[in-house]
């Protein structure tokens, strides 16, 4: 009788175990997603505005390229004008040119970072492993992103 009674109390506090684990699992896969999310939107936030700034440098190029051009044809005639605005053209197409590919790199590096997040946000709240790993990558990422000054703030409001 006592076996039968130590084996039902043995198996309840198996199934509470095992509830309480998993109710704790997922708990902290909540958290570690919504923070994901946040760091999601700010990521996507430079996203934005990164192709705001690429399609106005754009915008602005093409139009200083046809102003110049509609310029060098009013002027034709004027070596010394044609001379300077050509070379105006030049540099122009330059800084465009660097410029869209320091935003095309970044762009790049942001989207890789949004789809790391994304993942661990996925991942989080299945195991405590998984947890693990998306709560350190999450934080790397906010590391890269944010330079972590947010669980700064964090460790100094808690103190």
């Amino acid at each position: 009788m006592a076996a039968v009674i130590i084996g039902m109390i043995a198996s309840i506090l198996l199934t509470a175990g095992g509830y309480a684990y998993q109710e704790g699992t997922q708990a902290w896969g909540n958290d570690i997603r919504r923070k994901a999310e946040q760091i999601a939107k700010q990521i996507y936030t430079k996203l934005s505005a990164n192709s705001q700034t690429r399609e106005k440098l754009m915008e602005a190029y093409q139009q200083k390229d046809s102003s110049l051009l509609s310029s060098l044809i009013n002027q034709a005639g004027y070596s010394n004008q044609k001379v300077a605005l050509t070379k105006a053209i030049t540099n122009a197409r330059k800084e465009y040119n660097t410029k869209k590919k320091e935003l095309d790199r970044e762009n790049t590096e942001l989207t890789n970072q949004y789809n790391k997040v994304n993942n661990a946000a996925n991942y989080s709240g299945s195991t405590l492993s998984a947890n693990r790993w998306a709560e350190d990558t999450v934080n790397e990422v906010d590391n890269l992103v944010n330079g972590g000054y947010h669980e700064e703030e964090k460790i100094q409001q808690k103190a």
